[in-house]
């Protein structure tokens, strides 16, 4: 871009008179020609980087996974993106209900005994009425600052989302502000009126395989959620629902349905993995996902 810059700078008639007066000196010349050469050669560069992208992704794309895509239908139900009322929402899965089975149904006459149908939810939801505003709390405690709605200094902070939060300390190696974290989570926890299910401690969660960042992680009891605001009071009223939170909260337990050959009627798989779905829908199919975390469930 360079040249273009340099170019765009000049005058026409300048340009010209110079031209005619063979006053541009060589080594302008020679750096004019060299940043030319370099801007040709990156831009060939990134066009065959971009090309070589799209081949890539085409064959992805097209990559053979084992099953024939065209018979594999997948939909998604999400009421959050609606304008379905609460207390109408259950004649809607009802509906939906009558036309799984449809789908069921022509499964089975277009391929008899080759069909598998699996419901899943991602989670649960819990009812939340009131909010804790744990900024407020540590704002209070001076782990914080807050100007003019936005969070300027802090040595720890949360990172909600819905039903609990991680507290993370600016320098992990601060045994102090850890310190003083630990104390204003133990005084809110000790208090009902806070809605603090449980605290647990870097080791504890560290041990369930989740936030290796996180100092703390408090999980609120159903009918609470975090407050998303930086400002207001430390525990102030709430409407609608909420997930997020720990998840042996019996309010967050997701559904698995699966019905299919050589599935068992009528059986209960009781509380499993979520990560078990994807191998066991695998499994069905004659697949095998050999980096899955989690196992088959009806071998």
């Amino acid at each position: 871009m360079a040249p273009a810059f340099r170019a765009a700078a000049v005058a026409p008639i300048d340009a010209l008179k110079d031209e005619g007066r063979g006053s541009t000196g060589d080594g302008g010349r020679h750096l004019s020609g060299g940043l030319i050469v370099a801007q040709v050669a990156l831009s060939v560069v990134i066009v065959a980087a971009a090309g070589l992208f799209v081949r890539t992704f085409r064959n992805l794309a097209t990559l053979p996974i084992g099953i024939e895509r065209g018979h594999v239908l997948v939909a998604t139900v999400n009421f959050s993106r609606t304008h379905v009322k609460a207390d109408e929402r259950p004649a809607v899965l009802e509906r939906l209900d009558t036309i799984l089975g449809d789908l069921r149904a022509a499964g089975e006459r277009l391929a008899p005994g080759r069909t598998w149908m699996a419901v899943v939810s991602d989670h649960g939801f819990a009812r939340a009425e009131q909010q804790l505003n744990l900024f407020s709390a540590f704002q209070n405690a001076g782990l914080l600052k807050v100007e003019r709605g936005r969070i300027r200094e802090w040595t720890a902070v949360p990172w909600n989302s819905g039903g609990s939060t991680a507290i993370v300390l600016k320098d992990p190696g601060d045994d102090a502000t850890r310190a003083r974290v630990r104390d204003v989570l133990a005084k809110l926890a000790g208090d009902p009126a806070h809605g603090i299910d449980r605290v647990l401690e870097a080791d504890a969660l560290h041990a369930r395989g989740g936030f290796p960042t996180a100092a703390f992680v408090v999980g609120l009891k159903p009918g609470w959620q975090l407050a998303s605001g930086v400002t207001g009071g430390l525990v102030t009223k709430s409407r609608g629902g909420q997930h997020g939170h720990l998840p042996d909260v019996p309010d967050l337990h997701a559904s698995f349905f699966v019905i299919g050959p050589g599935v068992p009627a009528g059986r209960s798989l009781g509380l499993i993995d979520m990560r078990d779905i994807a191998p066991t829908l695998a499994h069905r199919t004659g697949l095998t996902l050999l980096s899955a975390d989690g196992k088959n469930l009806l071998p």
